[in-house]
């Protein structure tokens, strides 16, 4: 969202590359210690993260996507997806280039029709008394 990014003086243009290296020093905090990162946005030293995850390797990392570019990597990639903030008509297309990121994958059938299953859609539901 453009206004979050200039309401803390970030560049939405560096949003994907911030977001990957976020996801990489989120895993490398699960899995390793000690962990030290000098990256381009986060530097960090953590002796431990404490607690750590019970589930191994890690938790589930869901990816909330609106574009066409981000759902298609997020099959690349083997992520879970919530489809956000688009029409209900544009849905089968994102899920259409979920389905091709995924077939670019070289994750086994089994995990790719897991993801498919899995794929949702973010909806607000608006709840009243008639």
């Amino acid at each position: 969202n453009e206004y979050e990014f200039v309401g803390h003086g970030l560049r939405s243009e560096d949003s994907r590359e911030r977001m990957a290296e976020t996801l990489e020093v989120m895993l490398r905090a699960w899995t390793e210690a000690p962990l030290v990162h000098h990256g381009k946005f986060y530097r960090l030293s953590l002796p431990e993260l404490r607690p750590r995850p019970r589930q191994r390797p890690h938790p589930p990392i869901w990816r909330a996507v609106s574009s066409a570019d981000s759902v298609r990597e997020c099959g690349r990639l083997g992520a879970p997806i919530l489809i956000a903030r688009i029409p209900l008509a544009r849905i089968p297309e994102r899920l259409a280039m979920y389905e091709a990121g995924l077939a670019e994958s070289r994750l086994e059938a089994a995990t790719r029709q897991r993801l498919r299953a899995q794929a949702a859609v973010w909806r607000f539901v608006h709840v009243a008394m008639a």
